[in-house]
């Protein structure tokens, strides 16, 4: 699998090699982003069509949002556990 820049294919990056089926990305800032795939063994295939990513990340805010209210959840479980192990 390669991953091609803002030109194309030009300057790509192997980004994986092997037998697996999927595979996954993580680490990406946000942009665009092109892959392709083809089969090497027993022998070289042609490249597969293009297929474009993009990549948008939450702002922070949101994902300190998303991180508080996680807690709070959290938080209310513990309690309610601790209680219902003192109610027995």
């Amino acid at each position: 699998m390669q991953q091609g820049g803002p030109q194309g294919f030009a300057d790509a990056r192997t980004e994986y090699r092997g037998p697996d089926t999927a595979t996954q990305l993580s680490g990406l800032p946000d942009g665009g982003y092109v892959y392709r795939v083809r089969v090497v063994e027993p022998a070289p295939s042609p490249w597969s069509e293009p297929v474009t990513v993009e990549v948008r990340h939450h702002p922070l805010s949101r994902a300190l949002g998303f991180f508080a209210v996680g807690l709070i959840v959290f938080l209310a479980t513990v309690i309610l556990i601790m209680r219902g192990a003192r109610a027995d």
